[in-house]
């Protein structure tokens, strides 16, 4: 049997209603009727009652009594054939869903006149909501230990709890209570059962027992997976655990023979060629127990990759919302609690346990498939887990039993005997769970509850058991006409725990003292006198009212008296004074003045009694002590005092507080003799120079400066750190500041460059560039001094003398100068044979070409592209075989004004973007350093990302690389870069702006499409923009091949100029 609790209080409201119904009925068909001269039957009435209020599905409770009857309606009803006479009705209330609806009227009074129709209201409203009580023990713990329990149920809620918790208010319905293992000094307590459900009823307080036992102590495992790392690269995994153990992991691992316990798992960042790796998670505990496996998983990925995953949760076989009973359980001490098909998201990787349990649904258990599943969850994806619920098949019934009439806490008595002839006893309105189908019989017997007696109706009934339902079945108690009343007592006023002196007289001597309210039952009827007396309670008296008052008591009725006790208005008050601060044997010097000229000296804390009502001034000197002045604060205040309340002040004694403070010097790193350079200023004009160690007293509090210069001592000069410091002064307080002198370290270095292989007067083109755009040239071998410290880079160029040239080697190199020391490079010439002749046999008409060159002009500025685009990247790269792109950049890419990105946009038309396609604007005036923002990369990134990323994607599929010529284009009399030191720096901006970019740079550089229809027409010109460019480039960490177009009359022009001829790879 379950729910074996006495039914709530609200059956009290009808109580007293079924004793005077019971009476009237008693009467109705006890008195005699007079037969004599009938003349046939008297007409009869009828009653229309009606029910509001109540919501679809849930049934009314109404008794209607009246002459020779008694009704029992559950909704709106016409009774007819009514005998006429007074008819009572008894209306209680009843419970939905999760509130009760209280009935109003409760009881009524009808008069049914014989050949009418009388009416009758009943109306429910809601009142408190239904709720009960739910008592979770945990146990078995050690002292202090907190446990670790979850508790979810109806309406979202959810608790953690750690120690035995009661909760009150809770609504009706299915909680579920998970509880995960402890781990304390090593040893597991495991929890039993790690997942419980407990049904909470109204009116009720249900309890769950989660009982805790220790593991035996045995060695365990722990299996530590990573996935994520490059092959080849090693994780950083520590392990910390029980009794100091540690242990490094670098792949995965299973570690054996652990003492069970909590085990830490910390991974850390992992750099692979450059690339950051990230663990997740970064800490994890884990539960180590006897004789088990625990796992971990250590998932390494770039920061941008996904490192959680989710779980999908489908619940079925619950219906009309009926909430299910899951824990979900995984890494880190991961629960949830979930009663409804649910997606989790956020998960960290590694294995979760599903643990279902059976609810109940409408009085049936529904049993959960599976109960306890594994689910892996990975990173970036979504795992699915099912549970359906079942109903089985109902083998056993339930026999509700409904129980009123009866006044609270009295006890029924009421014998159910089923079919094995087994009796047991009911008490209270309750649902007995789990009986064998067959006929119950329930008999019901009277009881006495203060001497009266309560008859139960039917005293005997048979219900009907059938499996997998519900019967019900009522028993009402009734009293008799009642030959005694009640009289309650009402007290208040009194602080708690006091008692009140009443006294109860009324007839043949009865007396009674009461101190608390409370109510007489079983008074004679007749006249009753109440007296009251004062009560004193901590000095203060309280009076009653009324002092005395008369009570008639009739029977069946509860007569009402009420007291209450006040104390009387107060006319003084009280004045608390606290002291402090004043030593032994002191005494303070504080006067109290006042009304009425009221004036009192007050030693020491103390409080005043007795005071009038008004304002109070509390006057405090200073007192002297062994030569030793405490000053009060305040000097002066004001309390006010009011009638029957206390006013307080407080006077605080202190020594008087200092004026200045004081600087101590401490001086470090100076020879023996010789003196420090410093000098302290502040407030005031303050100044004092220190030479030595030394504490400067009598400061006046403020901000104070401490300034140190080196000291030359013996031809050495010491610099002093920090040359500046603040030091801040405050009343009685003590700052320091310290200065370390020290020799002058060298701040700079220097670099000899050493050159060999040229003939005598012949300069050597080198050029050392460094930090803070330091350059400087080189023509014979030298030694640099007061270089910054940092890395220099030596870039040499050919020489021509006497006809021949001489090239350098490296013609690149790098040198780190350090302070204070001389870093050593050489650069060695070597004279160059003759330029090769090229002859051309005529007999010969085919050659073999190792390049298929196309330009990057593929229409990709026509609306159309996009649609075949694909294709002829196709057809390019696999069946025409091109293999090199001639990608071009024009001068006016070095402008202020993007205007292919104007006319791409449709703000200008193509006639006026061709007018100034050429036109260049100068980013600054040096040529050395570029202004990003003088240079518009819009049209070259429209070529790169329409042809050339698609062609080098389509040749690196088979195996081959695209070779990327960058041309530069100026045409229209265009005057754009005419110094071959802002050529260089536009061309030196593109390889950069590539790199950054798209990651690559261009294979080769064109110097110029058709120089004969430029500005730039000479092999000189030509000659002198490869030679700069190919030394800018190349001081950049760039070696590109040029290319240059010949003719008779520019080609030995060209090749004059020094590093122009061997940077050339290609002339056309």
């Amino acid at each position: 049997m379950t729910n074996m609790t006495p039914i709530s209080s609200k059956s009290s409201r009808t109580t007293l209603g079924w004793r005077v119904l019971l009476a009237l009925l008693l009467t109705a068909s006890c008195g005699e009727t007079d037969s004599g001269g009938l003349t046939g039957p008297a007409p009869t009435g009828a009653l229309e009652l009606s029910l509001s209020g109540l919501p679809a599905g849930v049934a009314g409770r109404l008794i209607v009594i009246g002459p020779n009857r008694i009704d029992t309606l559950t909704s709106s009803r016409m009774l007819s054939g009514l005998t006429p006479g007074e008819y009572q009705l008894a209306a209680q209330d009843v419970d939905a869903a999760d509130v009760t609806l209280l009935a109003s009227p409760a009881f009524q009074t009808i008069t049914v006149n014989g050949g009418g129709t009388a009416s009758a209201h009943v109306d429910y409203h809601p009142g408190a909501p239904r709720s009960g009580s739910l008592t979770v023990a945990v146990e078995g713990l050690p002292a202090g230990v907190n446990g670790a329990v979850a508790v979810s149920g109806p309406s979202g809620f959810y608790q953690n709890l750690t120690t035995t918790t009661s909760a009150a208010g809770l609504i009706a319905g299915t909680y579920l209570i998970a509880a995960n293992p402890v781990t304390i000094d090593g040893e597991t307590y495991a929890a039993e059962p790690a997942s419980q459900s407990v049904v909470v009823v109204t009116a009720e307080m249900r309890t769950g027992v989660v009982q805790y036992r220790r593991v035996v102590a045995a060695s365990g495992a722990l299996s530590v997976t990573t996935s994520g790392l490059p092959t080849g690269a090693m994780a950083a995994i520590t392990i910390s655990g029980p009794n100091n153990f540690a242990a490094t992991l670098t792949a995965s691992s299973q570690l054996e023979q652990l003492t069970p316990g909590s085990y830490t798992v910390a991974a850390s960042e992992v750099a692979v060629e450059g690339a950051r790796h990230i663990p997740t998670p970064a800490s994890q505990v884990i539960t180590v127990t006897g004789g088990n496996v625990a796992a971990v998983a250590v998932t390494y990925a770039p920061p941008s990759t996904q490192v959680t995953g989710g779980l999908n949760l489908q619940v079925t076989g619950l219906g009309g919302g009926a909430p299910a009973a899951i824990a979900v359980s995984g890494p880190n001490g991961y629960a949830r609690l979930v009663n409804a098909t649910s997606v989790i998201d956020g998960l960290a990787p590694g294995s979760y346990t599903v643990n279902s349990v059976a609810v109940l649904v409408n009085g049936l258990s529904h049993t959960p498939s599976p109960s306890s599943q594994t689910v892996t969850i990975v990173a970036g994806a979504s795992a699915t887990a099912n549970v359906a619920y079942s109903v089985p098949s109902p083998t056993l019934g339930q026999l509700q039993m409904t129980i009123a009439g009866l006044p609270i806490p009295a006890a029924a008595a009421i014998t159910v005997t089923g079919p094995d002839g087994t009796p047991f006893q009911v008490t209270a309105s309750t649902t007995i769970d789990g009986l064998t189908p067959g006929s119950y019989t329930v008999a019901a017997s009277p009881v006495t509850v203060t001497g009266v007696n309560y008859l139960a109706g039917p005293a005997s009934q048979v219900a009907t058991v059938v499996g997998g339902t519900t019967v019900a079945v009522s028993v009402l108690y009734v009293a008799p006409t009642p030959s005694m009343g009640q009289l309650a007592v009402d007290i208040n006023g009194l602080p708690g725990g006091a008692a009140a002196a009443i006294t109860v007289t009324g007839p043949n001597g009865y007396s009674r003292q009461v101190t608390t309210s409370e109510t007489i039952n079983a008074l004679p009827i007749g006249g009753y006198t109440v007296t009251a007396s004062a009560v004193t309670v901590g000095g203060v008296s309280y009076l009653p009212t009324p002092t005395a008052q008369a009570a008639a008591i009739t029977a069946g009725v509860r007569t009402v008296t009420a007291f209450s006790y006040a104390a009387p208005s107060p006319t003084t008050g009280s004045l608390t004074l606290t002291v402090s601060g004043v030593p032994a044997p002191a005494a303070a010097a504080i006067t109290v003045t006042g009304p009425d000229g009221f004036s009192r000296a007050v030693p020491a804390t103390t409080t005043l009694e007795g005071l009038a009502p008004g304002s109070y001034t509390v006057t405090a000197t200073p007192v002297v002590l062994s030569g030793v002045s405490y000053l009060p604060a305040p000097t002066s205040q004001v309390v006010t005092v009011t009638a029957g309340a206390t006013g307080t002040g407080a006077v605080a004694y202190a020594v008087a507080a200092p004026t200045t403070g004081q600087l101590s010097v401490t001086i470090s790193g100076l020879p023996g003799g010789a003196n420090a350079a410093i000098t302290v200023t502040g407030p005031n004009g303050y100044s004092h120079a220190v030479t030595a160690n030394e504490t400067i007293t009598g400061l006046l509090p403020g901000s104070y400066t401490v300034a140190a210069t080196s000291v030359v001592a013996s031809g050495v000069t010491y610099l002093a750190t920090p040359t500046s410091q603040a030091a801040t002064i405050t009343a009685g307080g003590s700052s320091s500041s310290s200065i370390a002198y020290a020799v002058q370290a060298p701040t700079t270095g220097q670099l000899t460059v050493t050159v060999s292989g040229l003939p005598g007067g012949a300069n050597s083109v080198i050029t050392v560039t460094g930090p803070n755009s330091y350059s400087h040239s080189v023509t014979a071998t030298e030694t640099i001094t007061a270089l910054t410290p940092g890395t220099y880079t030596i870039t040499s160029s050919t020489v021509t003398a006497g006809g021949t040239s001489y090239t350098p080697a490296p013609n690149s190199q790098s040198a780190t100068v350090t302070a204070g020391a001389t870093a050593t490079r050489s650069v060695a010439y070597t004279a160059v044979a003759a330029p090769a002749t090229i002859t051309v046999d005529t007999t010969i008409r085919f050659q073999l070409m190792t390049g298929w060159e196309a330009t990057t002009q593929v229409g990709q500025a026509e609306p159309g592209f996009a649609g075949y685009q694909t294709e002829l990247m196709d057809l390019a790269a696999n069946d025409l075989g091109i293999n090199r792109l001639r990608l071009e950049i024009a001068s006016g890419a070095e402008n202020t004004v993007d205007y292919y990105a104007q006319y791409r946009a449709g703000t200008i038309t193509s006639a006026q973007y061709n007018a100034q396609r050429y036109a260049w604007v100068n980013d600054n005036a040096d040529p050395n350093s570029a202004n990003g923002s003088g240079f518009k990369w819009s049209k070259l990134d429209e070529s790169i990302e329409s042809t050339v990323l698609p062609m080098r994607s389509r040749l690196a599929a088979r195996g081959e690389a695209l070779y990327v010529n960058l041309n530069y284009v100026s045409f229209g009399n265009s005057t754009a870069q005419q110094s071959a030191a802002e050529y260089a720096e536009l061309i030196l901006a593109t390889f950069q702006h590539m790199q950054s970019q798209y990651g690559f740079v261009p294979d080769a550089v064109e110097v110029i499409l058709e120089p004969d229809n430029n500005t730039i027409r000479t092999g000189t010109g030509i000659g002198g923009l490869i030679a700069t460019t190919g030394a800018r480039l190349a001081a950049a960490g760039f070696h590109p091949d040029f290319s240059a177009r010949r003719s008779s009359a520019s080609a030995p022009q060209c090749s004059s100029i020094s590093g122009a001829v061997s940077r050339i790879s290609t002339q056309t």
